[in-house]
């Protein structure tokens, strides 16, 4: 498939891949000048996605567009503050546990964790605040679903709960890789892939709601 054969949203979605790819190859190979031309684009994509989002006529649904214009705005503030003072070096010098960046609406939960199997695992779900989360040592799997049935009561304080089903879609963390889940969204991070059954990873919590 080419570009040309893509819609809107997967030329999109695919425009930001490409962007978060170039990220990560320019720090990995120490290019500072390719980092900061990296940065902007990504930044431009971002600011089109704020601009776009933020139209009335829209056809996203308010939530959908509430968080995308929340993750928008982070992503531009911070890229403006830091630019490329941040490196790969930031979220691994963090010690295990959470880290305060802005209060409750922004915050990293650092852990070493033991991966499982993901066939029969539990999807997690949140209501208020959306996952970004990256292996710093080893790889995950992760899995996607659009909808499952409950597994006991939410935990509101905890901002947690449990659905279980079939899994619609996955991918795996690792290699300067990430993932973002929007509340609501079923996932199912921690899962074993060929060769590594243990991580260290930061999932940094984004106050959306």
């Amino acid at each position: 498939m080419t570009d040309n054969q893509l819609s809107v949203s997967e030329k999109d979605a695919l425009a930001l891949a490409r962007a978060a790819a170039n990220i990560s190859n320019a720090r990995q190979n120490g290019d500072k000048a390719g980092l900061t031309v990296a940065l902007d684009e990504n930044m431009q994509l971002w600011t089109a996605i704020q601009t776009l989002v933020s139209r009335a006529d829209h056809p996203l649904g308010a939530d959908v567009k509430a968080n995308l214009l929340k993750l928008a705005n982070f992503v531009v503030a911070k890229t403006i503050k830091y630019g490329c003072d941040a490196n790969d070096k930031t979220l691994d010098a963090l010690e295990n546990g959470k880290t305060i960046i802005d209060g409750d609406k922004v915050f990293v939960n650092v852990m070493d964790a033991d991966l499982r199997e993901a066939d029969g695992a539990a999807f997690e779900y949140h209501r208020r605040y959306a996952d970004l989360q990256i292996d710093l040592t080893g790889s995950e799997h992760w899995g996607w679903a659009s909808e499952g049935k409950n597994e006991g009561e939410f935990n509101e304080a905890d901002d947690f709960g449990l659905k279980s089903g079939p899994e619609h879609a996955g991918g795996a963390l690792g290699g300067g890789r990430f993932v973002v889940f929007f509340p609501g969204e079923l996932h199912k991070p921690s899962c074993k892939t060929p060769g590594c059954d243990h991580v260290r990873k930061a999932v940094v919590k984004i106050l959306m709601k």
